[in-house]
């Protein structure tokens, strides 16, 4: 019994042994300083430099890249250009450009227009439709407003602009973008639009071809005498319709 325990003893100190060999064996050809997770980088290779990312997107750099060698800007000269036209190739975009924000510019000054005392009506192309009137050419639209004041100078009666009553408290302006030459309009009845209001956007677009772009603006109107607040909703907003003319962006279809 006592040889049979030796014998074994003797098989497992012979594994344990061969064990603490092989351990030191692969110790020393992987090195004692192996660590475990992500891979490092070769022990020969420079360590990666990380691009600097705190600047405009516009302006960054990979700064893995070399530099290339240029002359310093003059003074007087702008730091600024733009990209090359052969750069902008995308063709289907491109008469569009620069997209339809310009609009929010004339929207604003025909809003500050219609606020004035004396409603003003500026960036306006002819033939114009206010609503069911057409008016042909810019003499029409004011020999209309003349003899109107010349009615009320008459009569000793001053007019008032009733929209200064109310605060005008804008909710949301929508954007609906029409090609050049079409008179497509989708789902008009979703922008509060009649059959009628839209045989006369076909009307409009047959003299004013060029693009154009459909403003909904719904607001509320806050009274200025009591609590009462008037909204224009979605279901019936206020709809402009802008053309892109060579001098910019015109007015030719008002519908309240």
């Amino acid at each position: 019994m006592n040889k049979l325990m030796m014998q074994v003893g003797g098989v497992v100190a012979a594994v344990t042994i061969f064990a603490l060999l092989a351990g030191v064996g692969y110790l020393t050809q992987i090195g004692l300083t192996q660590t475990f997770g992500p891979s490092a980088p070769a022990s020969n290779a420079p360590p990666r430099k990380q691009p600097n990312r705190n600047r405009a997107y516009s302006n960054w750099v990979d700064s893995n890249q070399p530099e290339e060698e240029r002359e310093p800007i003059p003074e007087g000269e702008s730091v600024w250009q733009d990209y090359p036209e052969e750069d902008l190739d995308y063709e289907p975009r491109l008469p569009n450009r620069p997209g339809n924000f310009e609009v929010l510019a004339a929207v604003a000054r025909f809003l500050e227009g219609q606020y004035a005392i004396e409603p003003d009506y500026p960036d306006l192309a002819f033939p114009f439709w206010d609503e069911s009137k057409k008016y042909e050419t810019k003499g029409d639209w004011d020999e209309y407003w003349e003899e109107r004041e010349a009615n009320d100078r008459e009569r000793g009666e001053h007019r008032t602009n009733k929209l200064r009553q109310y605060n005008l408290e804008l909710v949301t302006l929508s954007f609906v973008n029409v090609a050049a030459g079409s008179t497509e309009l989708p789902n008009f009845t979703s922008y509060g639009m009649s059959q009628t209001h839209f045989e006369r956007f076909v009307e409009m677009r047959a003299a004013h071809k060029e693009r154009c772009v459909l403003v909904l603006v719904t607001a509320d109107l806050e009274s200025l005498q009591s609590e009462k607040v008037e909204p224009i909703t979605a279901k019936d907003p206020l709809k402009l319709f802008f053309v892109k003319k060579p001098d910019g962006w015109k007015l030719t279809y008002y519908e309240d």
